[in-house]
């Protein structure tokens, strides 16, 4: 029993050294206690045959104390106020695949927000153990379609719509709209959506892809329509795509903002509406609380996070 306020203030470093300090001064163990600190960290897990052990790099930074690390399944469980999580699993043979799955049975994670890259199987599992999630996002070479009975309630997803067989030669999947029906109605919370796109050479002529174009623009408006809730919406359309309507570079800019533009006039719920291509560049239009709209268009670096490229703004 501790009989008096004990008061601990400074940096971090120093919040760490003072707060061991005085668990040690208790003999109670410190290890599992600088998890617990931790709201938002990134783990890539590789397993190592020679050891038979698990290795995991932390992102930084983290508590100071975490120089006694714990293996990384008691540190996933003591991290009880986690928030954000990003978690890339290196590519494991089948029976690594089946331990970690197995490990991975009765840990419950906490983040509200996960960005994973695993196995379709991993993937399940953590999203099945995940009971507080609101933000996903997923990479492009996984279908949240796979997912639906898994994933809940959701308020943000960055996903791939993937295209349907025998839906023609000219496919867009990040605006198809089998799938984009599915996804809203098994979403119907969603506040903001990002959409990733399959990339495939078409091989028409440009009449025939921009007449297929605007026929599935059109209808993936008309399901946008039916998600009361999305505020955020962010497409991808890649610049082949785009050049069919123009080839020179103001063309093309002319292209991606009329597409805004009609999304914003069509969708008014929405405050804030972007579109990037498969050349690291985007648009934007946001609007304000009078209903004005500005217009926004760059390049992405690669240490660019957030609208309209991922969900995790302000889970940290």
């Amino acid at each position: 029993v501790i009989q008096k306020r004990v008061k601990i203030h400074g940096g971090p470093k120093a919040v760490s050294r003072q707060l061991n300090d005085f668990l040690s001064s208790l003999k109670t163990p410190t290890r599992i206690m600088p998890y617990s600190t931790v709201r938002s960290v990134s783990l890539v897990i590789d397993y190592k045959e020679k050891d038979e052990s698990w290795s995991t790099v932390f992102s930084d930074p983290l508590p100071l104390a975490t120089c006694l690390p714990l293996q990384i399944f008691d540190a996933i469980r003591a991290m009880c106020n986690l928030r954000s999580l990003t978690l890339i699993i290196d590519k494991l043979n089948e029976r690594q695949e089946s331990l970690f799955y197995g490990l991975l049975q009765n840990i419950k994670i906490q983040a509200e927000y996960l960005q994973i890259s695993a196995s379709d199987r991993i993937t399940r599992r953590v999203l099945e153990n995940s009971p507080q999630l609101q933000a996903l996002h997923l990479p492009e070479t996984i279908d949240i379609t796979k997912f639906e009975p898994v994933v809940g309630r959701l308020r943000r997803l960055c996903a791939v719509v993937g295209p349907v067989k025998s839906s023609g030669r000219i496919q867009f999947p990040t605006i198809n709209e089998v799938n984009l029906i599915r996804i809203a109605s098994r979403y119907q919370n969603l506040e903001e959506l990002v959409l990733h796109t399959v990339y495939e050479n078409y091989g028409d002529e440009d009449s025939a892809v921009m007449f297929a174009f605007e026929k599935n623009f059109a209808k993936a408006i008309n399901v946008f329509r039916s998600m009361p809730g999305l505020k955020r919406l962010a497409i991808n359309i890649d610049e082949d795509t785009a050049r069919t309507f123009g080839n020179t570079s103001v063309q093309e800019d002319r292209f991606y903002i009329d597409r805004l533009l009609r999304l914003a006039t069509c969708l008014p719920r929405l405050v804030q509406i972007g579109i990037t291509n498969d050349m690291d560049r985007y648009w934007t239009v946001t609007k304000t609380s009078y209903g004005e709209l500005t217009i926004g268009r760059g390049a992405f670096s690669f240490q660019d996070v957030g609208f309209p490229e991922s969900v995790n703004e302000r889970f940290y």
